[in-house]
């Protein structure tokens, strides 16, 4: 089956490089984190977590870990919100600071190749005014009682 078999390429592009494995180590797999956040409670699931070093690993398939085209895909996939929120349900539930920030980016073509890119405090900025706009959007649907998916009002 073509699938198992990228899928396999793609696992094992991860096993041999000495840096996936080291940011992966120790950490625990897909524990969510819940925190409440304006008296709305939030989750968010990291693909892996060290506590104790303060480190959250978010993996990332992508066409090409090619810096500038991995950092067109966050843009394109709002990876900057999924970093504000890790960092964010990270210090508000261990009340310690986020060390890092990991995207590891494993590509799923070959030559399969990997790549860690750590998030930026611009993409922590970006992605923290994002999060609480839409906790704004998603509070004001909630006590209007109005979900108004594609009004430009909530988009703009």
């Amino acid at each position: 089956n073509k699938d198992y078999y990228k899928a396999s390429k793609i696992v094992d592009s991860v096993y041999r490089d000495r840096d996936s494995i080291y940011v992966l180590k120790g950490g625990i797999n897909e524990q969510a984190i819940y925190w409440e956040e304006n008296e709305t409670l939030c989750k968010f699931k990291p693909d892996n977590m060290k506590q104790e070093s303060g480190i959250v690993v978010d993996i990332k398939t992508t066409s090409s870990a090619e810096e500038a085209l991995f950092s067109y895909s966050a843009k394109k996939y709002g990876y900057q919100l999924q970093a504000a929120m890790g960092k964010i349900a990270f210090e508000y539930t261990f009340r310690k600071k986020l060390d890092k920030f990991i995207f590891l980016a494993v590509e799923t073509e070959k030559p399969y190749c990997t790549r860690i890119i750590f998030a930026s405090d611009q993409c922590f900025d970006k992605g923290t005014e994002e999060f609480y706009k839409l906790l704004a959007i998603y509070q004001d649907c909630l006590d209007k009682n109005e979900w108004k998916t594609y009004d430009p009002m909530y988009l703009n």
